[in-house]
């Protein structure tokens, strides 16, 4: 019988090409594991604007008076300045449904013009655990509304 050394690196190759390709002696990468909920407001107008934000931790809230309660704002003082983004950080199991109630720009300290949208989002259906999510407070010289983004995609006007 003759020996061919070639075959030997073939079959060799092939021992150690098999298990890399089927998956043997791999190590699974975990999921990331997500505990926050990330808001971010951003000013886009020219005068103070309170964003007028409630979070619930109960998803799926249909009631107003369910969500928009004292408990349930975060009160941002001062009102944010124009060109002001700020971020907020909950806990995951903190966030189940929120809104931007019709906030408030403020075009005077005694006058001000309310939002012409109050976004509501549920969490499941709108956002999930891990999500920044951006309500943006835009005047665009006609009309004061409020835009919603989750993770830099437009949601709502």
């Amino acid at each position: 019988m003759t020996r061919r050394p070639w075959t030997m690196w073939i079959v060799l190759g092939l021992s150690a090409l098999v298990p890399a390709i089927t998956g043997q002696n791999c190590v699974p990468i975990p999921s990331p594991t997500y505990t926050s909920v990330f808001i971010e407001l951003a000013n886009y107008t020219d005068f103070e604007v309170e964003p007028r934000l409630f979070v619930d931790p109960v998803p799926g809230l249909l009631n107003e008076s369910d969500l928009i309660r004292d408990e349930n704002w975060v009160f941002v003082d001062p009102p944010l300045q124009p060109g002001e983004l700020a971020t907020y950080e909950f806990l995951c199991e903190d966030v189940g449904t929120m809104a931007s109630d019709y906030a408030e720009m403020f075009i005077s300290d005694t006058e001000y013009i309310p939002s012409d949208n109050g976004p509501w989002l549920v969490e499941g259906y709108d956002f999930q655990c891990g999500d920044t999510i951006r309500f943006s407070f835009i005047d665009d010289g006609t009309v004061f509304f409020t835009r919603v983004e989750v993770n830099g995609e437009f949601l709502t006007d």
